[in-house]
């Protein structure tokens, strides 16, 4: 074997492996190479999706931003208008509230000044009644003081008619009063003496309701009629100066029509199974029951039986001398007696309305003083509250009859008949309107007078007590005169009350109208007050809201510019990375290039190796194959020869 082939089996073997080398490294290049490709395409494709994904979410991000952000500022700009709106009404609402209010106070006001003007003239209405009473119990002080020093009549006369000449006091208007129920009037120096009231009116109104005192009233008509002339001139046009003052500032008033006087049927409170008589009546009653009738209903209530004419001529008689009946007539009672009378009231309305009748005698006056005027008993009967009031009548008393009797003395029995009788034929006064006087007037009328009957009372009676019935009468008539003018008087002040009351009344109405208006727009005031604070708190949410929203807009703006931002900045690496990845890829791909060139050429000159060394190797698998035979051939040589030796034995085996 020689040693050039032995080398070029080594060297073929070495480029063998180094060929598989180079293939595999070759191989695992190309691998590694797309591998990095790869890695690097899925790494950048990656990138620009989550790019994508991320400017698509903050598109979404924004539009919402911008739609509650469009929202926000539209809610805002309809909450700004709202509130302008509400605003101005409200302005408008609380400056035609503060107008009416204005109006409503200037009406109060005037209303005030109206009440206080007709308070005013109601002061001064009981101030002329007070200032009425005063000069009229002065003029009967006078009168008292004058008779004292004077026993004629006609004396006393014409000193009362110059009395209110010679008084320089000027009479101020009439007052006037409320009309009040019938009640019982009682004296305050006989007020422990006095029998027991018994009253059939309701238990609310056996109260008094009012507490007028009697006056006295002289029983000369000249001083009567200059007073009332006096009162009534000077209080008339003063009254109606301040009611047309009055008026002018009030609105029209619907004076109502007063309705005329119902006739009231007055019946005694008795026992109908045992009804008093005449004759045991006590003297008080009879001397009361006297003071309201005519001398000729005396007569003839004295005609009805043999006791009660003893009584009346015990009465009126002279029986005996001044001084024994001035002696008797202190047996006379003067206390206050006070019968109920119950009155039912017809005509002016269809319901009956009950009141109370009353009788009061005022003590009389001490018996030294003659010419005074006598006790005095009130009739105080209601049967309408506008046209009612007490009426004060002088019932003659025995001790002030006496005096009077010694001056008609000389008068004779015709003289006296015919003043009865025309007397009897006087009219008659309107409050006498009760049952008491129907009944006397109806014994009257049962009773018709003629010549034998009076010749025959006048042989009965003495022509002392003949005088008495003629004074008596005169009396009675003046006071019958007297009680109508202040009837009349009291029934226009009455009126002219009423109209007063009437216009109190509407200006209460209005005034209380005026009230509950002032407190509806307070209401109103405090409603409106409560929705304003309710719209404040609405407003102040919304307002807070808007804030909220305005501060998220606020965070959500500045997130979209840092994310607009983070994605230029994205956007920039992708675009750097992009580049230099770019680069990359085309560095590797040229690297690769020549990589590839390189391995051509490195192929293109193994395959020239590769060819060579296969010539080689097969010129040396030749020279193996002649080799092999020069050896099998030396073999059979040497094994022929070993057979000859052991030597040669040895030299093939090592062979």
């Amino acid at each position: 074997m020689r040693p050039s082939s032995f080398l070029t089996a080594s060297v073929e073997s070495a480029m063998r492996d180094t060929l598989a080398d180079l293939q595999i490294r070759s191989q695992v290049q190309d691998v590694l190479t797309e591998l990095v490709a790869d890695v690097e395409l899925t790494a950048h494709l990656q990138e620009r999706v989550e790019h994508h994904l991320t400017i698509k979410s903050l598109q979404v991000r924004m539009a919402q931003h911008e739609q509650a952000l469009a929202e926000a500022s539209y809610v805002e700009n309809q909450t700004r208008e709202e509130s302008m709106t509400m605003a101005d009404q409200l302005v408008r609402e609380l400056w035609s509230v503060s107008r009416e209010l204005g109006a409503l106070q200037d009406l109060r006001a005037q209303h005030k000044e109206l009440l206080s003007q007709h308070d005013e003239v109601l002061a001064n209405l009981m101030q002329t009644e007070e200032d009425l009473a005063e000069i009229r119990a002065r003029g009967v002080r006078v009168v008292a003081e004058r008779n004292e020093g004077s026993g004629m009549a006609e004396t006393d006369g014409s000193e009362l008619q110059q009395q209110p000449a010679a008084s320089p006091t000027t009479l101020p208007k009439i007052s006037v009063l409320e009309p009040q129920p019938l009640q019982l009037i009682q004296s305050e120096e006989t007020a422990s003496a006095a029998a027991p009231v018994i009253s059939n009116t309701p238990d609310d109104a056996s109260a008094p309701i009012s507490n007028l005192k009697g006056q006295d009233f002289t029983d000369t008509k000249a001083v009567e009629n200059v007073a009332d002339e006096s009162v009534l001139s000077g209080s008339n046009s003063q009254l109606l100066s301040e009611t047309q003052a009055i008026d002018k500032k009030l609105p029209p008033v619907a004076t109502p029509i007063p309705e005329p006087a119902a006739t009231a049927v007055v019946e005694l409170d008795v026992d109908d199974d045992n009804p008093p008589k005449l004759e045991e009546l006590d003297t008080e009653i009879l001397m009361n029951m006297f003071g309201f009738l005519d001398a000729l209903d005396i007569l003839n209530m004295a005609q009805t039986n043999i006791t009660m004419y003893s009584r009346v001529d015990s009465l009126f008689g002279l029986g005996g001398s001044g001084a024994e009946a001035a002696d008797d007539s202190s047996t006379i009672a003067s206390t206050e007696i006070t019968p109920t009378l119950k009155t039912t009231t017809v005509g002016s309305s269809d319901k009956g309305m009950h009141s109370s009748a009353t009788m009061a005698v005022i003590p009389p006056i001490d018996t030294g003083s003659i010419g005074s005027a006598g006790p005095t008993a009130r009739l105080s009967t209601t049967t309408d509250t506008t046209s009612s009031a007490p009426i004060n009548y002088s019932a003659p008393s025995r001790p002030s009859l006496f005096g009077l009797f010694n001056q008609a003395a000389q008068r004779s029995i015709a003289n006296a008949t015919a003043g009865s009788v025309s007397a009897s034929n006087s009219a008659p006064s309107p409050s006498r309107t009760t049952s008491l006087h129907r009944r006397n007037s109806s014994a009257t009328d049962a009773a018709p007078m003629n010549a034998a009957m009076a010749n025959s009372m006048a042989s009965k009676l003495t022509d002392a007590e003949l005088n008495a019935i003629i004074l008596m009468t005169e009396r009675l008539r003046q006071k019958e005169l007297l009680a109508k003018q202040l009837t009349d008087e009291k029934e226009k002040l009455a009126a002219q009350l009423d109209g007063t009351e009437s216009v109190k009344q509407f200006l209460v109405a209005k005034i209380r109208d005026m009230e509950t208006a002032i407190s509806a727009t307070v209401e109103n005031e405090t409603k409106v007050a409560q929705q304003i604070a309710s719209d404040q708190e609405v407003i102040a949410f919304l307002d807070g809201r808007v804030q909220d929203l305005e501060r998220e807009n606020t965070v959500l703006l500045k997130e979209k510019a840092a994310t607009f931002e983070q994605l230029q900045k994205a956007q920039q690496n992708s675009t750097e990375k992009a580049a230099v990845m770019g680069d990359m890829l085309q560095f590797e791909r040229e690297k690769l290039f020549e990589n590839e060139r390189e391995w051509k050429a490195t192929k293109k000159l193994l395959v020239k190796e590769v060819k060579s060394c296969r010539n080689q190797i097969a010129a040396l698998q030749a020279e193996c194959d002649g080799v092999r035979e020069q050896n099998e051939i030396l073999r059979k040589t040497v094994l022929s020869a070993s057979q000859s030796s052991p030597t040669m034995a040895k030299d093939r085996v090592y062979t």
